[in-house]
């Protein structure tokens, strides 16, 4: 009788150890800092949650946090109000940097009368820079934006020499079914027009002529699409398929 009232704490006990070994391999712990990109300066009150979960936190005085979530989890979603969120990978150590949101709008766009900060302009405009280029051989510019911005379809040449590629910015904006935007080079609107005859031999058959043909892709700066009507106003009907404004290196 007394061996098995001693036995019974002994089990208990083994099992609450178990319990313990099993939680801890399905649990891990992340510590990290949070900052603000511009100067540094630690973060207080951001939001730390891990994906998919309500499991969070909230860093303290000095920005640092430590958050315990299940072993399944892979990425932290960490936020504050005024900054944009940053997703990292939830791995031993996970530190932030979080970029305030009037820094994110402070881009410099260029627009039909001059240029202004992202911030600043009510119309669809989406800008491309250099360093956001699609990169590797590249013939020519408008195969620089391919897949590079929400609401452009660049639809690749038909592989003749000096075939343009079609650019759909705002859909089909005339009866012929003519979508190609209106290009507009440091300022300076291009005129477009011709055709190239087919290489297939087929009588009547035509391919457009690239409007960009003559502009090498490493001399651009920069490229921005005015995709709506308030945007593109300023060159009246020209305009109607949208805008390309090129900037180049000068």
């Amino acid at each position: 009788m007394n061996l098995k009232m001693l036995a019974k704490p002994i089990l208990l006990g083994a099992f609450a150890c178990l319990f313990a070994i099993f939680s801890q391999a399905q649990s891990k712990t992340v510590t990290g800092k949070v900052t603000d990109s511009k100067d540094g300066s630690p973060m207080v009150g951001a939001s730390v949650v891990a994906k998919g979960t309500q499991i969070g936190t909230q860093t303290g005085a000095d920005g640092s946090y430590k958050l315990t979530i299940p072993s399944t989890v892979t990425k932290l979603v960490i936020s504050s109000v005024g900054y944009g969120t940053v997703e990292l990978d939830a791995n031993g150590t996970a530190n932030a940097r979080l970029v305030s949101a009037a820094d994110a709008l402070s881009d410099v766009v260029v627009i039909g009368y001059g240029s202004r900060k992202s911030k600043d302009v009510t119309g669809s405009v989406a800008k491309v820079s250099e360093k956001e280029f699609n990169k590797g051989q590249i013939s020519s510019p408008d195969q620089l934006l391919q897949g590079r911005t929400a609401g452009v379809l660049v639809t690749p040449a038909s592989g003749e020499p000096g075939a343009a590629a079609t650019i759909n910015i705002r859909g089909t904006g005339s009866i012929s079914g003519a979508q190609e935007p209106l290009y507009v080079i440091d300022g300076v609107p291009l005129i477009q027009g011709g055709t190239l005859g087919s290489a297939s031999g087929v009588e009547g058959s035509t391919t457009a002529k690239n409007p960009l043909i003559f502009l090498n892709p490493n001399d651009i700066e920069s490229m921005t699409i005015l995709k709506d009507a308030s945007a593109a106003a300023i060159y009246g009907s020209r305009g109607a398929n949208g805008v390309i404004l090129i900037t180049t290196k000068q």
